[in-house]
């Protein structure tokens, strides 16, 4: 099930591992979230980094916060994220468990984002977007945000 698909269309952002480059920072967390990556897993700590292709897991009492760019990224409990950024330097999030909250917190409101789903892939611009993915499928809503969403082969 996918939902709402709201506002302008962006163009594709291609994306790209950024292999040990830091694409977050650690700004709030609650519990003991994972990062795991080639070289395995490890605690993530306050003010701590995260690097492209490491997926970031919460259980069920963890919660984090990053920053990536202008760009903050809440991640709730019960959740997986690989975290990713664009060859144009966007965040890029592929969601495979749980919720996710994304905030621009740029002062003109329309750093670019890519969010990848199981089944669908969302490019967009704008201050709040929420994605959760769970068995039963894939719910966007776009708050702020102008989205454009297409089904994921």
């Amino acid at each position: 099930m996918l939902v709402a698909v709201l506002g302008g269309v962006l163009g594709a952002l291609p994306l790209v591992s950024a292999g040990a480059e830091t694409v977050a920072e650690v700004v709030s967390l609650a519990g003991s979230p994972l990062a795991e990556g080639a070289d395995g897993s490890r605690s993530l700590a306050a003010k701590g980094i995260v690097t492209g292709g490491e997926r970031i897991v919460t259980d069920g009492s963890s919660q984090v916060g990053l920053m990536m760019g202008d760009v903050y990224v809440q991640l709730d409990k019960s959740t997986s994220v690989t975290i990713l950024r664009s060859e144009t330097g966007a965040p890029s999030l592929e969601v495979t468990s749980g919720r996710v909250r994304l905030v621009d917190t740029s002062a003109a409101g329309d750093s670019a984002f890519v969010i990848l789903t199981p089944d669908s892939r969302a490019t967009g611009r704008g201050s709040d977007t929420e994605v959760a993915v769970s068995s039963s499928g894939t719910k966007l809503c776009e708050g702020e945000a102008d989205l454009a969403v297409s089904r994921r082969d």
